[in-house]
């Protein structure tokens, strides 16, 4: 039973990613940080230009 729960354990962590994460390198770790760093600010830059769309299109009714 403890194994069969193990098991289950280890393909859940594959599942969610977790088991890369935990074995991967620092500079992997990084380099996944970046990225996500990276996609936050397109993001947000995304968000602000379309709240400013948004501002000039109501501006522009009449």
């Amino acid at each position: 039973m403890g194994k069969q729960i193990d098991l289950l354990e280890i393909s859940r962590r594959k599942l969610l990613g977790e088991e890369e994460v935990m074995t991967s390198s620092s500079e992997k770790l990084q380099q996944i940080e970046n990225q996500l760093e990276k996609s936050l600010r397109n993001i947000r830059l995304k968000k602000v230009s379309s709240i400013f769309n948004i501002q000039n299109r109501k501006k522009s009714m009449p």
